[in-house]
């Protein structure tokens, strides 16, 4: 702001911070700090793509969507609370072809599926879509929840893996 007044400018276009969520699904999920049981595995997914919004800190505002479980109503509950709060989505998991693979058809009754497969592995089941939520569109990315698929297909810049 104080460059902006010693060159004299009286008036600058400005814009907010975009929010993007992320969420995970799956009932095997826990928090990295937990510990696992029978089955479970830690949520890295979340942790690297939250890590990959941090490095554009400056036009983007990284929320924490949480872990949606493997219900309808939990994922409905899960999203509806990051789309309150985002205005765009990154989800891990539940894009697949399994039993408990929610999400996609969520996506297809609720919203408008634009990209719903690609052809490339890891990564085949991406989808994309918009949702309207309060009156404004909201878009989506869903990922598969392998976890080099993730961080592959939203933060190209972190494909080391």
């Amino acid at each position: 702001v104080g460059l902006i007044a010693t060159i004299g400018v009286k008036s600058v276009n400005v814009f907010r911070r975009v929010s993007v969520a992320v969420l995970s699904t799956g009932d095997e999920l826990v928090e990295p700090h937990e510990a696992t049981e029978g089955g479970q595995i830690r949520d890295s997914n979340r942790s690297m793509l939250m890590s990959c919004l941090s490095e554009f800190g400056s036009i983007v505002n990284a929320v924490d969507g949480g872990i949606a479980k493997d219900t309808s109503d939990d994922l409905d509950a899960k999203l509806q609370a990051a789309l309150d709060r985002a205005d765009v989505l990154i989800t891990s998991g539940g894009v697949s072809m399994g039993e408990v693979d929610l999400l996609k058809g969520y996506l297809e009754t609720k919203g408008k599926v634009l990209v719903g497969r690609i052809n490339m592995k890891p990564g085949k089941p991406l989808t994309f879509a918009t949702l309207q939520h309060n009156g404004r569109t909201k878009f989506l990315f869903a990922t598969p929840g392998e976890c080099h698929s993730s961080p592959l297909l939203t933060c190209p810049e972190l494909s080391f893996c």
